[in-house]
């Protein structure tokens, strides 16, 4: 299986592992949501994250650059069953007439929310290859990280990170692809992590959460500085309903709130 390396999911998986192991069934644990293995940068810092960016870059270019992702299944000589001929087997199996949705499961909308988002690795590719296109056009102009330089927050979203985290699309896939059309681009000058900044950040995240419960919390997590944070459960209630006053925080809660995502300069700002 794949690692998920958050340490909510930690737990679940030793006992899957455990389980296996009393039953001797083999388990070979892959690493496909990450560039590294943030265990593997913890080991090579000592025992603990990196809790500084640049220490992050240090430890990380020692273990050495991401692995390239491997090459695309080839199906030509693949023979698929046409489940409609398997009636034996249909009668055996319940089966949904097409994919099933949430509401198929038992599972209802919240309030008008319409996502923009649609899962899939078809729908991922379709946003990789614009986004490479658009990353290869600011090469060619002499630029970088073109989201963050030029933030187009009124357009359809360029950026791939639901599709990175649910797995529709390999994040070495998407790393070797802007390191390839930067070296294109710079024949006599290799790409650097300033060029795909945003996928080390998040990188870094992942490390720091690593082996950490605690993570999402303040006065539990050992790497998080206690700040006397101001409580006021009516300012609280006005930004949850997008009811600030302040117009483009309030645009960017109900746009979260009905699209499920938001423009990460948004992001930046609701936070």
């Amino acid at each position: 299986f794949d690692q998920d390396c958050e340490a909510i999911w930690v737990e679940r998986d030793n006992a899957v592992k455990n389980f296996c192991g009393t039953h001797r069934i083999e388990v070979e644990e892959s690493i496909g949501a990450t560039l590294w293995d943030p265990l593997e940068i913890i080991e090579a810092n000592g025992g603990n994250p990196p809790l500084t960016y640049t220490q992050f870059c240090h430890v990380t270019k020692g273990i050495g650059q991401p692995k390239e992702p491997l090459p695309d299944i080839d199906f030509t000589d693949v023979k698929f069953a046409d489940l409609e001929t398997c009636e034996d087997l249909l009668s055996d199996l319940t089966v949904f007439p097409n994919l099933p949705t949430p509401q198929m499961l038992g599972i209802e909308k919240e309030g008008e929310m319409e996502k923009i988002y649609v899962g899939g690795e078809r729908g991922a590719l379709k946003y990789f290859y614009r986004r490479i296109k658009h990353e290869r056009e600011a090469f060619l102009e002499g630029a970088y990280l073109p989201n963050r330089r030029d933030p187009d927050i009124l357009n359809p979203p360029k950026s791939l990170s639901p599709d990175l985290k649910f797995g529709c699309i390999s994040v070495r896939k998407f790393y070797w692809a802007v390191m390839n059309a930067w070296n294109e681009v710079n024949e006599h000058n290799p790409g650097s992590y300033t060029i795909v900044s945003q996928l080390i950040w998040r990188e870094f995240f992942y490390a720091m959460g690593a082996n950490n419960p605690f993570y999402g919390e303040m006065t539990r997590n050992p790497i998080c500085i206690n700040i006397p944070w101001c409580e006021n459960e009516d300012y609280l209630n006005l930004f949850l309903g997008g009811k600030t006053g302040y117009p483009f925080i309030d645009a960017g809660i109900r746009q979260l709130k009905k699209e499920g995502w938001v423009h990460h300069i948004i992001r930046n700002a609701l936070s």
